[in-house]
């Protein structure tokens, strides 16, 4: 999920997340899996507030720059 520049800081990706999650519940998914770039601090939160718990890590998953990829893991209730 990429917000564009100009959209930063209005809760676009917020959004974005609730309807991601809802619409993975309504299709009966029993849990959501994503990576991010472990610098990436806003997406970390974002995904945090919205109960994402890190669940792993790839070693230097990431290139230019070299970067690990932090898992997150949303189990989703039925």
């Amino acid at each position: 999920m990429v917000v564009a520049a100009e959209f930063l800081r209005r809760g676009v990706a917020d959004e974005l997340m609730r309807g991601l999650i809802q619409g993975a519940r309504n299709e009966g998914a029993s849990a959501m899996l994503l990576e991010v770039r472990e610098a990436n601090g806003p997406a970390r939160g974002l995904y945090r507030k919205h109960g994402f718990r890190e669940s792993g890590r790839r070693r230097m998953y990431y290139n230019a720059p070299s970067e690990d990829a932090i898992l997150y893991t949303l189990v989703l209730d039925r």
